[in-house]
């Protein structure tokens, strides 16, 4: 994925796993940089959809997770300004905008293992940074590129730095897939809900990436990187002095970084044992630099922005509204846009929440999990088709979410409902593939699939399907009726008696089983077994069951 939030809250990120569906997204990668990557343009129109191309259109929160820390130790000194030529503009606005495919290009250049093509772009990037301070976002673009490769994918980033072993950047790539790999081995969830063995993981995880950023530092001392993913990993586990020390060495390289004085800012919020007292020191301090990086007069938002995620978590949603509200005065940034988006649906605001994330998208079209807020948004308009484009992008840039695999899911799940209610099942089979593929332990989408496939007199699948349902979910009545339908058809009366028998087995209260399996052994031909049944039924409240019994005291 790329860039985590910072804060919980509106801002937290989904977890992410391994997924499937991985050539989904390097498919688009490749889309989006065979042919003109510094020249392609991205814009997303009124229904959601997500347009690409070289010519201009017509006309989630970017900063490390929360990461529990101990208060930070006393801040190392602020460097001396050092000489850096002005921003071309100022990076209000969107820091990201001009080159909007890093990520994606990165990534489709690793898979197709053009080891040299990666370190001409990684290298270029650093120097962009390097005269204009407006391209930092850019530059850490680099680093969401690789941290969300699984365990199969490792191999392009070892064999990199097997075929590069003189240059740093193989050696920052991996790093960054290793920080990524120590939170998802620890989990997301609080300290007190979180293992020792899921920590000692973790610290496992980052000490390999820590050997990779020493000799990512050594080969290229002059890059900032190395020392924001030491800042990022000394403040997981709390390693004040390790934390100043980055600090100190990655500001005597660029002491108006924002992304840098942000990491470390974040280990000063007050759910890691830090104060907004203290947040707000830091911001005073590195206003310093200002005039080198107008960006860091955004600073200040930060601290209203901890302050709103405080507030939606008490479920002051007001309030947290018109604190991102305060954030977005002082400085427009896509990932404030996208938490205020994600308040204001539970205001009722939602053609507010819609406006403002598509201004995130337009801003960093990069970031999953501004698809993923829009996908929400438009489903609680019961725009159904646009939520599916809007998540359908959000896979494709992180197909290793489930999370966003999961949103996925469920709206194409709901696009399979309206189309079966609409008699098209061929179209609702279609969705409910694609659902099942997504997720294959929802039982419900299983059932749906089988209804469907009746309908288009696939009896045998539609069996399959609804047996599948049964063993996921083996508590849902409707499910035994279905397949009680199916073997009628079929004058299998023993399995449907043997099926009814299980639920029975679960639910010996229920009358309806009861009834059921009654009518089953009627039909067999079994009338005492149905009596017996019938009775039961009578007994536990069926009105239905006595109309049976009548029907079945002349029988022998």
């Amino acid at each position: 994925m790329t860039a985590r939030c910072a804060i919980s809250g509106p801002l937290r990120m989904p977890k992410r796993t391994r997924a499937l569906g991985l050539s989904f997204a390097l498919a688009l990668c490749a889309t989006l940089t065979a042919t003109a990557a510094d020249t392609i343009h991205r814009w997303v129109d009124t229904d959601g959809r997500v347009h690409y191309g070289d010519r201009p259109p017509p006309e989630q929160i970017d900063q490390t997770r929360p990461r529990p820390t101990a208060k930070t130790a006393a801040r190392p000194a602020q460097p001396a300004p050092v000489a850096r030529a002005q921003p071309t503009r100022q990076p209000a606005a969107s820091p990201a905008e001009a080159a909007p495919h890093v990520v994606a290009e990165l990534r489709h250049l690793l898979t197709r293992r053009d080891f040299a093509g990666l370190e001409a772009r990684m290298a270029a990037l650093e120097a962009d940074f390097a005269r204009d301070y407006g391209a930092e976002d850019r530059l850490f673009k680099t680093l969401d590129a690789f941290d969300q490769w699984g365990d199969a994918q490792k191999g392009p980033l070892d064999a990199w730095v097997a075929a590069s072993p003189d240059h740093y950047q193989p050696y920052l790539a991996r790093a960054a897939y290793w920080v990524e790999q120590g939170w998802d081995t620890r989990g997301r969830n609080w300290a007190t809900k979180t293992s020792d063995a899921q920590i000692a993981g973790m610290k496992r995880c980052f000490a390999r990436a820590s050997q990779d950023l020493e000799t990512a530092a050594r080969l290229n001392p002059r890059s900032i990187l190395p020392h924001y993913l030491r800042i990022r990993i000394a403040v997981a586990v709390a390693d004040l002095p390790e934390t100043s020390a980055s600090l100190r060495r990655a500001l005597a390289i660029s002491p108006a970084s924002y992304r840098v004085r942000n990491a470390y800012l974040n280990g000063l919020k007050p759910r890691w044992h830090g104060s907004h007292r203290e947040m707000r020191q830091y911001v005073a301090e590195s206003q310093h630099y200002v005039a080198q990086n107008p960006r860091l007069s955004h600073l200040e938002a930060e601290v209203l922005v901890d302050e709103a995620s405080i507030a939606w978590n008490d479920k002051r949603l007001a309030e947290a509204d018109g604190l991102y509200t305060r954030a977005l005065a002082i400085g427009e940034e896509h990932r404030i846009l996208g938490a205020r988006a994600y308040v204001r649906p539970g205001l009722g605001r939602l053609h507010e929440a819609l406006a403002d994330i598509d201004r995130a998208i337009a801003m960093d079209g990069e970031y999953p999990v501004h698809y993923v807020s829009r996908s929400r948004i438009l489903s609680k308009m019961d725009r159904y088709p646009a939520a599916l484009a809007a998540i359908e992008q959000a896979y494709a840039l992180d197909p290793l979410d489930p999370d966003v695999r999961e949103r996925f899911h469920r709206v194409t799940l709901v696009l399979g409902y309206q189309a079966h209610e609409r008699e098209k099942p061929a179209t609702a089979l279609t969705y409910f593939d694609r659902a099942i593929e997504l997720v294959d332990t929802n039982a419900d989408a299983y059932y749906r699939r089988s209804r469907a496939l009746a309908e288009l007199k696939r009896d045998e699948d539609s069996l399959r399907d609804v047996r599948r349902s049964i063993e996921l979910d083996p508590d849902q009545i409707r499910f035994y009726r279905m397949i009680d339908w199916l073997l009628l058809k079929q004058r299998d009366y023993d399995q449907i008696i043997g099926y009814w028998g299980r639920f029975i087995a679960r639910h010996p209260d229920s009358d309806a089983a009861y009834l059921e399996r009654a009518g089953t052994h009627y039909h067999k031909g079994d009338f005492e077994s149905a009596r017996q049944d019938a009775r039961k039924a009578v007994e536990l409240g069926s009105i239905d069951a006595q109309g049976l019994l009548q029907r079945l005291s002349g029988t022998n």
